[in-house]
């Protein structure tokens, strides 16, 4: 299994993902860190950069960057040539699913790296370090049966509308913050665990769910 996903994100090694798992992560944190950072008042407000981090990543990026990952995944396949492959469509959609989470956790983990590795600048305010890691990790949960989901839109639509609803979670996203003022996720231990066992079940729905459904689809060819 873990061959056959590698394989599998073999396939994108000369595409534009692998230069945003890696790049975006390093300056989006770099420009929340310029941002926050004021030489009369002592040096890196910690808090002010997570903050910015937070919001810039989970509300501005990250939807677009599933969309547009998740499309072009489903967009580079030949699904008719599986035909001749001894591989069936579900075991590769399942291989797709497991590839797009593979990336979203390096992404997201290469994020929080730099977050932590910038905060120990020296700094004029800090941040409760164990707060904003249990908001991180919340937050990245939620983008597993949203990931999971677009892969699903993308097999069945394909990537330019995938793309056009990683706008919309975009602005969806940003509206709910600024209405509602609402941007992190409580990360007591019991909310965190009920959000994480929650968010994993939806996103085994879609992920097998999407598999089942592409299996009937490839029955109409």
């Amino acid at each position: 299994m873990v061959n056959r996903i590698r394989s599998e994100l073999m396939k994108y090694r000369h595409t534009f993902i692998p230069w945003m798992v890696i790049g975006a992560p390093v300056v989006i944190a770099l420009l929340c860190a310029w941002q926050a950072y004021s030489r009369p008042q002592g040096g890196l407000q910690t808090g002010m950069m997570i903050d910015n981090g937070l919001l810039i990543w989970f509300n501005l990026w990250l939807p677009f960057f599933c969309a547009l990952v998740a499309g072009t995944m489903m967009h580079m396949e030949q699904w008719k040539g599986l035909l001749v492959r001894p591989l069936s469509v579900f075991s590769l959609y399942i291989l797709k699913g497991a590839a797009l989470l593979v990336l979203m956790i390096l992404t997201n983990g290469l994020f929080l790296v730099c977050l932590l590795l910038l905060s120990l600048l020296p700094a004029s305010a800090g941040s409760d370090a164990g707060f904003w890691m249990g908001s991180w990790a919340g937050l990245a949960l939620f983008f597993v049966p949203y990931s999971l989901a677009l892969l699903l839109l993308a097999a069945a639509w394909g990537r330019t509308l995938t793309v056009i609803m990683g706008v919309v979670g975009m602005i969806g996203a940003t509206a709910w913050r600024t209405l509602t003022g609402y941007g992190v996720i409580d990360p007591t231990g019991l909310q965190l665990l009920l959000t994480a066992i929650l968010l994993a079940g939806v996103g085994l729905l879609f992920w097998l769910g999407g598999g089942l459904w592409f299996v009937r689809r490839q029955r109409r060819w």
